[in-house]
């Protein structure tokens, strides 16, 4: 297992290198093997100059596909207020209280450093999103990471929240890759919106 400084040196070579990632092509397989799909730079307006590439269906533009939704999840009409994906997006992920949301299974490597998306909060002011990163140990059971993500009643962009890094214990010390999902839970009395959510990958030509 890595120890704290190791993991920060990571996190900190990550960074440094993200800004060089500014100029990769516009289609990439990911340096650790996992395939990458189209990256673009969503979050350029917020001085975020890195590449970043879509979850499984991570804008939602499909409905539910790819994503379990349980407990008053749903994708609703109206999406976030930027529009980084396209001017043509409709949807966004809906989080009454309670509910959760549950992708696929996709696949990251120590490459993957960062997770980000869109999130808006209405109602409830002791109200939380939970996220968690769910992934297979090194003895075959379930285990999750959970992550922070703070918002207000406008859609905004989440900061960039640690993902390979924190991982690298298991199940990316075995061969670089992992396959994870993510789970969005809305904990306490507000209803959460969640759009386009996107993973930072290092890449390869």
């Amino acid at each position: 297992m890595f120890g704290k400084p190791v993991v920060r040196i990571v996190v900190a070579v990550a960074s440094v290198v993200m800004v060089a990632a500014a100029v990769a092509p516009t289609q990439a397989r990911a340096a650790g093997g996992c395939d990458a799909g189209p990256v673009s730079q969503p979050f350029l307006p917020w001085l975020d100059p890195a590449q970043y590439v879509l979850a499984p269906n991570g804008d939602f533009e499909r409905g539910a596909a790819d994503w379990q939704l349980d407990d008053g999840a749903d994708v609703a009409t109206g999406n976030e207020t930027f529009f980084v994906g396209s001017g043509d997006d409709a949807r966004a992920l809906q989080l009454a209280p309670g509910g959760s949301a549950t992708s696929r299974a996709f696949c990251i490597s120590w490459n993957d450093p960062t997770l980000r998306f869109f999130v808006r909060k209405d109602g409830g002011p002791l109200s939380t999103l939970r996220v968690d990163v769910l992934y297979t140990g090194l003895l075959g059971d379930q285990e999750s990471l959970a992550l922070p993500a703070l918002a207000g009643g406008d859609w905004a962009p989440t900061l960039p929240l640690p993902l390979a890094a924190d991982l690298a214990v298991p199940p990316l010390l075995t061969d670089g890759n992992a396959q994870i999902s993510l789970r969005f839970t809305a904990v306490g009395g507000g209803t959460w919106s969640v759009d386009d959510v996107y993973v930072d990958p290092f890449k390869t030509k």
